[in-house]
Order: structure tokens, then C-alpha cells, then sequence
């Protein structure tokens, strides 16, 4: 009777228990470079103990959204990263322009169909995150990027 009460609870209070941590590129201590980014998410990575598989996926992905913003940015680059046991979300704020990205994802089946024959399945699904939002006001532009582990 106590497993039967003690784990729904348990998973009650852990649902939702969400990490956050940021990063402001583009001051005078730090370029806006992918490499700094990719210092400050091993840490974060660590200590929030996230899969070293999963943890390469999002700074690939992010390592690459860094380098467009660069280009696109008028300014310093915040990065906003939050994780919970589930998710990991980084948010990329900065006044310019909004690059043109890839697209979220694509489906794991459509990616066995295209790629079989190369072998690629793998690598292929892990290039994109697995939802992306891009929004503008004026020059303050924001890129949402979600990984699913």
C-alpha cells in the first residue's frame, strides 16, 4: 500500500522540477562563439546530469544556431537553458535580424525511408532540435529551441 501511495507522489513532485541557467555572449569577456557556449553548457551539462549523447546533440545544434545569430546580431547574445528530467530548453535572445534555420526534426520514419540505403538514419535525426519557435518584435528577435531526451 505504501509503493502504491509513495510513488505517484514522488513522481508529483519531481514532474516539472525545472533547472535554469544563462549565458550572455557578446561582452567583453565573452565573443559570441560557439566555443563559449560549448564551455559554459558542459558545466550545466554535468551537473544537471544529462546523457553525454543528448548533451552533444544540443551543443551541435546550438553551436550552429550560435553562428547564424552571430552574423544576424546588433549586440550581446543571452542564452537562457533550462532542463527537467525530460527536456532541455535553450533560448537565444538578441536585437538583429532572424536567420533562416532548419526546420524541427523530421520524423525518425521519414528519415529510415530517405537514408537506408546510405546508412545515415542516425545521424540524420540528431542534426535538428525537436521543436523550434522563432519570433520577432522589431529588432528583438528570440529562438526557442526544444530537445526531447
Amino acid at each position: 500500500m505504501a509503493v502504491v501511495v509513495s510513488v505517484p507522489l514522488n513522481a508529483i513532485f519531481l514532474l516539472g522540477t525545472w533547472r535554469y541557467s544563462q549565458l550572455r555572449l557578446g561582452t567583453d569577456s565573452k565573443p559570441v562563439t560557439a566555443r563559449s557556449f560549448d564551455d559554459f553548457f558542459e558545466k550545466q551539462a554535468r551537473e544537471w546530469k544529462v546523457p553525454a549523447e543528448d548533451a552533444a546533440r544540443v551543443r551541435s545544434v546550438v553551436d550552429m544556431a550560435i553562428e547564424d545569430v552571430a552574423a544576424n546580431a546588433n549586440g550581446p547574445v543571452e542564452i537562457h537553458v533550462g532542463s527537467d528530467s525530460f527536456d532541455i530548453l535553450v533560448t537565444l535572445r538578441y536585437r538583429g535580424n532572424l536567420p533562416a534555420l532548419p526546420d524541427a526534426r523530421p520524423k525518425k520514419e521519414m528519415v529510415e525511408e530517405q537514408s537506408f540505403v546510405s546508412g545515415l538514419t542516425g545521424y540524420l535525426s540528431g542534426l535538428h532540435a525537436d521543436r523550434i519557435e522563432r519570433s520577432a518584435k522589431g529588432e528583438e528577435c528570440e529562438i526557442k529551441l526544444l530537445f526531447r531526451m
